[in-house]
């Protein structure tokens, strides 16, 4: 590789949150989205983004009793709520 290309490689460092890969995405024309080998009226590169998680509702995961006082959370519950709790 070319060295001038290599160093102007390392000095160009830019931290990219989910919010400005969100915002560049938004951006793309729609006859740049040829160059992903993607069609416009099918998909976009924002749409392979998770911006939304879909969650069962409490009756389909209810509380679990574990003994007559203790209650605990079900499994389902506990993972959606690792989920949030990570992003």
């Amino acid at each position: 590789m070319n060295p001038d290309i290599e160093k102007s490689l390392k000095d160009t460092h830019e931290e990219l949150d989910p919010l400005k890969v969100q915002q560049i995405f938004s951006k793309i024309r729609d006859e740049d989205i040829a160059l992903f080998h993607m069609q416009a009226s099918l998909c976009r590169p924002l749409d392979l983004l998770v911006t939304h998680v879909p969650a069962p509702p409490v009756c389909i995961r209810p509380t679990v009793a574990v003994s007559a006082n203790v209650k605990n959370e079900d499994d389902l519950t506990m993972q959606i709520a690792e989920m949030v709790y990570c992003n």
